[in-house]
């Protein structure tokens, strides 16, 4: 644009130099002549002289104007050079750019449908490549392949992102060592990929080829020397069936890779609408949860902790219920799940806790005792620094004595940060507060917690305790358990005790405190009030 103007400014100079030059010669000639003329009259009264001047004074006009011409021109002429040289110049910087700016358009043009990190197609031209092959009829049947992979957080966390973008370029590689013409590989974003695996209208053929390429991602990873296992967690979306657009099947191919996170992980999940039902139903029954607080459907109910050798109670444990306005009372097992996915689990638990207190507060009047209240607390929680000044807060507020409140973890509460949740415990037991370890044996590290966490007491898992009676190994395992507790001085709580032979089994081999349905089944408040009166007879 600038160079334009250049030029038609140029044009422009060059026709004023010819006027100018013109200009310039007609006043001066007439000027010469006028004056010339007149002059000579005044000062020569011979006529042949006269003529004789008149004769030399046109060859003298004609010389002095021929320089002044030369001179002129030559200078002109000088400056049309050295702007045809600029312009030259100016053409040549044109075809630079010009050769610059279609270079950078075919750059942008790669970025626009190039993943930065893996050099893989992105999600813009895979999709652009699957709707075109669809709206051309070039396809049969094909699979849309959603891949994520399992905790890649973690690398990020503990080798640095640049580990975790090698690990990427790495599962790109295999990929494209697997997936040739015509099949798509492509990156989506962070730790996720997307294939599209077509066929002649096998699919059984197609899920054998993803199942192939899967398993190949698996193969372990090589970093600065060290093998890291890889598990892939995929959802597939089949054309037509599940979707006639990329955008469809690419919804359904998520929702399935979610699907099979959800149930572990390192699984792949296809698409069914059972399955699209369930993730609805889910969403609607999270939606309802926001309000489940405020309009009062969450309740508390409470089944007693029970002193073996005494048989009396010594305490109760606060268990969750929601009193659905139209779906009548859903289980823990199936809310609480979604109340962690959703972040709503952490005001769940404080609003249990500070209930669980008030309602300890009125028992301790009407039934002139002081029982210990047992309140579960998710691992959610503990991602909270401040959680032990809440805690504390809820305490102070309710006006109960920490000393009468226990918080119950499980063995997967600090799985990701178990130095900050060593941090929090032992906060809460400098409060007074006793912090007991449910489900204890289901874990992979149970005896290490019982050394490494600051705990008062363990809760024997049901399943151990289900099996006293029918199992001499499962006896002799609960009997170590029991013991190695004793000698870390540190309290174990049965749970499931649902006969007189498990209960007769459990006291005979010092076992501390138990809850089961043989003493109370979980009740609301004013039931269970009742059942402490009998309990601490």
């Amino acid at each position: 644009m600038k160079l334009l103007k250049r030029v038609k400014q140029w044009d422009s100079i060059y026709k004023n130099i010819a006027l100018r030059i013109t200009f310039i010669y007609a006043v001066i000639s007439i000027i010469w002549i006028l004056l010339s003329d007149k002059i000579l009259y005044r000062i020569v009264n011979d006529l042949t002289v006269y003529r004789l001047l008149q004769n030399y004074k046109g060859i003298f006009f004609v010389i002095i104007t021929a320089v002044f011409l030369y001179f002129l021109i030559t200078k002109q002429f000088k400056f049309v050079v050295d702007s045809s040289k600029k312009m030259e110049v100016s053409f040549e910087e044109l075809r630079k750019t010009h050769k610059e700016l279609a270079t950078i358009k075919e750059k942008l043009d790669v970025l626009a449908y190039t993943d930065l990190v893996t050099g893989l197609p992105n999600k813009t031209f895979i999709e652009q490549e699957v709707n075109m092959n669809i709206k051309l009829g070039q396809c049969n049947n094909f699979a849309l392949v959603y891949i994520d992979v399992d905790n890649f957080k973690n690398i990020n966390d503990t080798l640095g992102h640049s580990a975790g973008d090698q690990l990427l370029r790495n599962i790109a590689k295999r990929l494209r060592e697997q997936i040739t013409y015509p099949h798509l590989v492509g990156r989506l974003g962070g730790d996720e990929f997307v294939l599209v695996i077509y066929d002649d209208g096998n699919n059984g053929g197609v899920l054998n080829h993803i199942k192939e390429i899967i398993e190949k991602l698996k193969i372990p990873w090589v970093y600065n020397g060290k093998e890291y296992f890889i598990s892939i967690s995929a959802g597939i979306a089949l054309y037509p069936q599940h979707g006639t657009t990329f955008e469809i099947l690419y919804k359904n191919a998520d929702s399935s890779m979610y699907m099979a996170k959800e149930q572990g992980r390192n699984k792949i999940f296809i698409y069914s609408n059972a399955m699209q039902e369930k993730r609805v139903a889910t969403m609607e029954l999270a939606n309802q949860l926001h309000n489940a607080i405020n309009k009062g459907e969450l309740t508390l109910h409470y089944q007693p902790i029970i002193d073996l050798k005494t048989e009396k109670i010594t305490g109760l444990e606060a268990l969750i219920r929601w009193q659905h306005p139209e779906k009548d009372l859903i289980s823990p097992m199936e809310f609480i799940p979604i109340a962690e996915n959703t972040g709503l689990i952490h005001q769940i638990n404080l609003w249990v806790l500070k209930t669980a207190c008030l309602q300890k507060k009125i028992w301790d009047k009407v039934c002139n005792c002081s029982l210990k209240i047992s309140v579960n607390f998710s691992c959610k929680s503990f991602e909270y620094p401040d959680l032990a000044e809440q805690i504390k807060n809820i305490i102070e507020e309710t006006g109960i004595n920490p000393t009468d409140v226990q918080l119950e973890i499980t063995e997967t509460t600090f799985l990701d940060n178990l130095q900050l949740g060593i941090e929090i415990l032992k906060k809460l037991q400098k409060m007074g507060i006793t912090i007991a370890l449910d489900d204890f044996g289901t874990g992979y590290s149970s005896l290490t917690y019982l050394i490494n966490l600051p705990i008062d007491a363990v809760k024997l898992d049901r399943d151990f305790i289900n099996k006293i009676g029918h199992r001499k190994e499962n006896e002799i395992i609960v009997k170590a358990i029991i013991e190695l507790a004793k000698a870390l001085n540190i309290q174990v709580v049965a749970e499931g005790i649902e006969n007189r032979e498990q209960l007769s089994f459990l006291k005979n081999i010092g076992c501390h405190q138990g809850q089961g349905y043989h003493f109370s089944k979980p009740y609301p408040p004013y039931v269970i009030e009742e059942q402490i009166k009998i309990l601490s007879s």
